[in-house]
């Protein structure tokens, strides 16, 4: 190989690492994986009241496109924390059944949903 194409493959090489680095950080950023919830990312998020939408029973739901994966059947856990006016609500990753028909602040975090309860 000629000595000018070496600079050229260095800076492919080095293009390539880079953007496969970027890619490794938003797939871990919007998996909701331990890096979110460790990072200067986590934060507080009101939910929008015009999002929610009855979901039967006591239940209601609010996407959660920006909170990353929640739980789901490749296990996947969610890391987010719900609380209502400032008080943290501890019926996390209840049975969806027990969030419809009990209530009582149930919640869960499944897929891109967030199920609760009144």
């Amino acid at each position: 190989m000629s000595s000018s194409r070496r600079p050229v493959v260095r800076v492919l090489a080095v293009a390539a690492w880079s953007l496969l680095a970027a890619i490794a950080g938003l797939i871990a950023i919007f998996q909701n994986t331990p890096m979110l919830n460790q990072s200067m990312l986590a934060s507080s998020v009101d939910l929008e009241p015009a999002k929610m939408k009855p979901w039967g029973g006591l239940a209601y739901s609010h996407p959660s496109i920006w909170f990353g994966l929640g739980d789901n059947e490749r296990s996947i856990r969610s890391g987010i924390v719900l609380s209502e006016n400032g008080v943290e609500l501890p019926q996390s990753k209840s049975l969806h059944a027990d969030i419809r028909d009990r209530g009582a602040g149930a919640w869960s975090h499944w897929n891109r949903v967030i199920l609760f309860s009144t």
